[in-house]
């Protein structure tokens, strides 16, 4: 697999209770990291996976119902937190950036989508096809804000479906046979793998990728934290009121323990994960 850089970032945090989200933890409000990655790649310039939160989330919020949202899980952020200002204070103006990979729909993946105008978009079809006609409260129902999709969103969209397949003795020499569902070479070099990881939300999927000399797998929103998929430990039934479907992100959290059983070198990355950025901010 080409070698690529990669870095971690976080762009805001929401509130929420831990024993929520994962039961074995404790009855507590704690700020949850949104994180975002920017990931170079040699030949496709600067890539980001997902973008947090951003000051189009703050205004889309705003207002009912989707003030709702931001109630239920209420937000910490500041400007400067956005990917935006992150990557202009790095050098790195908006419109270089080149592609943007949503892990999937919920607003606070996809809230900086905006500030990056030349970006390709690629995503997994069915995560889009299933959120792209909601308002109102079925939007917020499936954790999405429909004013954070870029105007132009459609003609700026790849599928991963739409792409190429990664050879099934590749599959299998990474481990990823344990998931039972397509891999998809993302930029056709092998540098960018992705796979669906079904049950948080709809077309949810994780990426794994060389970078750095180590191996990571950014997995989403398929655990909060990483005791959860390092210990096979599963969210509250007050959780299931917000995922996509309960049967289904149990398998993939059997899947991500056996997973790391089996490839503890990989070192697998929840989207929300406090152990990356050192927790609660407040």
């Amino acid at each position: 697999m080409m070698n690529i850089t990669f870095e971690l970032k976080t762009a805001g945090y929401c509130k929420q209770i831990e024993k929520i989200t994962n039961t074995q933890k404790a009855f507590r409000s704690i700020a949850f990291p949104a994180h975002f990655a920017v990931i170079r790649h040699p030949e496709k310039g600067v890539i980001l996976v997902d973008t947090g939160y951003s000051e189009h989330f703050i205004e889309a919020t705003s207002t009912f119902p989707y003030s709702i949202y931001a109630r239920v899980t209420p937000v910490i952020f500041d400007l400067q937190q956005s990917a935006k200002m992150q990557l202009a204070a790095e050098g790195v103006e908006p419109d270089e950036v080149s592609y943007i990979i949503i892990t999937h729909f919920h607003a606070d993946h996809i809230a900086g989508l905006k500030d990056f105008p030349n970006a390709r978009i690629i995503c997994l079809s069915k995560g889009y096809r299933h959120v792209k006609d909601k308002t109102g409260i079925s939007a917020l129902l499936s954790g999405f804000v429909p004013t954070l999709l870029p105007e132009d969103f459609h003609e700026r969209v790849t599928f991963f479906e739409d792409g190429l397949q990664v050879d099934p003795e590749i599959v299998k020499k990474i481990g990823f046979d344990i998931f039972k569902q397509p891999v998809y070479d993302v930029f056709g070099d092998q540098s960018i793998v992705a796979v669906e990881l079904p049950g948080h939300a709809r077309g949810q999927i994780g990426l794994y990728f060389q970078a750095n000399n180590q191996r990571f797998f950014i997995i989403a929103d398929a655990v909060w934290d990483s005791d959860a998929y390092r210990n096979h430990q599963l969210a509250s039934p007050i959780a299931g009121l917000i995922l996509d479907n309960t049967k289904e992100y149990r398998d993939t959290v059997e899947k991500l323990h056996k997973f790391h059983q089996q490839n503890k070198e990989v070192i697998m990355i929840p989207l929300h994960c406090r152990e990356w950025d050192g927790g609660d901010p407040t």
